[in-house]
């Protein structure tokens, strides 16, 4: 895969089925052995579609809608909210909780991340040493993956030295952004015999659109209405409303 091929090293690892014929145990242990050569002869190499590596681009992916979902409720659905006349629920009571929020999900992106170039490599290198300074530095894969760890040490900056201004998370949008160009990279966008740029550009938009629209509902249901339940009992409904009304706006944008 990538054009890359592993250096080959030649040994003759000892089977199951030559130890027990050495130590006499095969006739006793016939069937089981031949079950056991058996599935390890047909055991499916590691690839994309392996289970592991499947759950390592789950987690990647939900961690990265949680940080754009973060994002637009702050910058557009509570900011729009606080702005309506007579409204109760202001930007400066969700930033902390949902600063946290997007945190926490920043960091296990990274964990993600690290993990998904650690099964490239290995799945790259087909049984032998590594590969991941080759990966990094000759294929399209590799260098989308460094615009996504890039973009994933910008949205940790941001949240940690901004402090929950509004600047910060315009800085996080922008990571944001580059993160989804760096899925796009890394997927099967890229691998188009035409047109690649253009679904590169619809893939990124398909990834933000996502994190607009389910992200974001994860943080209205929990940080947006948690914080409209701390309101007096009188003020709460009106709240809500707003909350749900902004947001239904904006995910049907999203759709």
């Amino acid at each position: 895969a990538f054009g890359l091929q592993p250096k080959g090293r030649e040994f003759e690892p000892r089977t199951l089925h030559s130890f027990l014929h050495g130590t006499h145990l095969l006739p006793h242990l016939g069937g089981a052995v031949a079950l056991a050569d058996s599935l390890a002869s047909s055991a499916a190499p590691f690839g994309v579609e392996s289970p592991a590596y499947v759950a390592i681009r789950a987690v990647m992916y939900l961690s990265a809608l949680s940080i754009i979902g973060a994002c637009a409720f702050i910058l557009l659905i509570a900011t729009r909210v606080s702005h309506l006349s007579g409204s109760y629920l202001k930007v400066s009571t969700v930033v902390p909780a949902t600063r946290r929020f997007a945190a926490w999900a920043s960091a296990v992106l990274v964990l993600a991340l690290l993990a998904r170039l650690v099964a490239q490599g290995y799945a790259v290198s087909e049984g032998g040493p590594l590969l991941i300074a080759p990966l990094l530095e000759s294929t399209y894969w590799g260098w989308g993956w460094l615009v996504g760890a890039g973009a994933a040490a910008l949205i940790v900056i941001a949240l940690l030295a901004g402090k929950g201004s509004r600047a910060s998370w315009r800085v996080v949008a922008v990571g944001t952004m580059a993160l989804a160009l760096s899925f796009s990279l890394t997927g099967h966008a890229l691998s188009q015999p035409t047109n690649a740029a253009l679904f590169v550009l619809l893939d990124m938009v398909h990834v933000m659109a996502a994190g607009g629209w389910l992200g974001t509902l994860l943080v209205v249901s929990t940080i947006g209405l948690r914080t409209v339940t701390m309101l007096p009992p009188e003020r709460r409904r009106h709240a809500a409303a707003e909350l749900i009304n902004a947001f239904s706006t904006f995910a049907l944008l999203c759709v």
